[in-house]
């Protein structure tokens, strides 16, 4: 095994860091961003307006209940519209519900600022409700960084409003305590974006690993074809022929033995030469289907396939495409009675592979009844996360299968 095998693409780290970071993402929201939640939070609110209500806690907080009401609302009414976004406009990943996570960020930041700012001291117990906001959102690696910006921003506006009160000495204090609490939330920041890249490299490797192995695996099953199947069929194809040669009277079902056989070798090549499949641009690949479907076609019957767009695809991927485009010529060549089969691959966003053929097209009932190509081409579609349809007349079928561009380039 090759180190150049198992090198970490950027590109691939990348999108796998991404991939990691929806994850964590939507996993730190979806407890928050459910009806009960809310429900608990907006509690929380009016118990906190409450409380303001007693003498001895306004004494202490120096915060009037308008004040907290109003703050309280505020806040209570971001966080009900993240939670509407999240649970009816695409969920949490939705970009609906990205834009108002990052208004709440932003007014909770000003809400906790502007409680520090009415307690009328720099030396306010509100801080500890900063500091836990910057905690709670340092694992959103998507967020954090606006996270410290909002604070620093409405902080240093509270630092600002205590200087020009000619409070000097709150104004240092709040700077201070904004520096320590930003570099406290950086530093966690940074251990989680460390071991999120860390995570990453590990996935991306063990795939890597993974699919080294599953190519070795093809490679010695394709020498056993080879060496036993294919030897058989070889032998038993020469075997029928000679017999012809030597008896040109010899009966039908000879000769139909020596095409079958040389039909299967044939097969068992293309399969083969699948078997072997690396990395393949889209022309590499359209020549490959090319080549395999000329030695399978039957006599008289036309087999082409075109491309377009310019596109390497994995092995893995090349693997199944071929897999499916042979599957369906097949299908076409003994079931359908086809004169004409052709393929299509074009890359255009999404990728495309389409296989028609002019035959006399499936039976209503085909799909459902199949237990053979019909149900592996479709469980082969399911395995690459791509959406297989049929198009069937009485003069042909048209098999499409559309795999989204994101998960083409997993």
């Amino acid at each position: 095994m090759t180190t150049e095998a198992l090198r970490v693409d950027e590109s691939e780290h990348g999108r796998e860091v991404a991939r990691i970071a929806d994850e964590r993402f939507a996993a730190h929201f979806e407890p928050q961003r459910t009806w009960l939640s809310l429900a608990a939070f907006c509690g929380m609110c009016a118990a906190f307006w409450f409380v303001s209500l007693l003498p001895a806690v306004r004494e202490r907080l120096h915060i009037e209940p308008a004040e907290m009401a109003g703050l309280m609302l505020v806040e209570a009414l971001v966080i009900s519209a993240a939670t509407v976004c999240a649970r009816r406009f695409g969920g949490v990943l939705g970009s609906a519900h990205r834009r108002a996570e990052r208004i709440e960020t932003f007014v909770t930041a000003g809400v906790l600022s502007a409680l520090i700012y009415g307690s009328g001291s720099a030396v306010s117990i509100f801080w500890l409700f900063s500091v836990l906001h910057l905690s709670h959102g340092a694992p959103d690696s998507q967020n954090t960084r606006f996270m410290r910006l909002s604070h620093a921003a409405w902080l240093g506006a509270v630092a600002l409003a205590f200087a020009l009160q000619g409070k000097s000495a709150d104004a240092i204090i709040v700077l201070f305590f904004t520096a320590l609490v930003q570099l406290l939330s950086w530093a966690q920041a940074r251990s989680t974006e460390g071991a999120l890249a860390a995570q990453a490299e590990r996935n991306v490797l063990r795939r890597r690993l993974e699919q080294v192995l599953v190519e070795r695996e093809r490679q010695r099953i394709a020498r056993d074809l080879h060496d036993g199947l294919g030897g058989q069929l070889a032998a038993l194809a020469w075997a029928a022929e000679a017999l012809i040669a030597e008896q040109p009277q010899a009966p039908g079902e000879l000769k139909t033995i020596a095409e079958r056989a040389r039909s299967g070798l044939h097969e068992l090549r293309w399969l083969m030469s699948d078997l072997k499949q690396a990395s393949m641009t889209l022309e590499q690949l359209a020549q490959s289907l090319r080549s395999g479907g000329a030695r399978i076609a039957p006599p008289g019957v036309a087999y082409r396939v075109e491309h377009r767009g310019d596109v390497t695809l994995p092995p893995e991927l090349c693997y199944q495409l071929s897999l499916i485009a042979r599957e369906a010529a097949l299908n076409a060549f003994r079931h359908a009675s086809a004169r004409e089969v052709s393929v299509r691959l074009v890359h255009e966003g999404d990728l495309l592979l389409q296989v028609s053929d002019d035959g006399h097209g499936l039976p209503a009932d085909a799909r459902e009844q199949s237990r053979g190509g019909l149900a592996h081409l479709q469980e082969r579609a399911e395995q690459l996360g791509a959406e297989l349809t049929f198009a069937s007349s009485a003069s042909g079928t048209t098999l499409t299968l559309r795999l989204a561009t994101e998960r083409r380039s997993e």
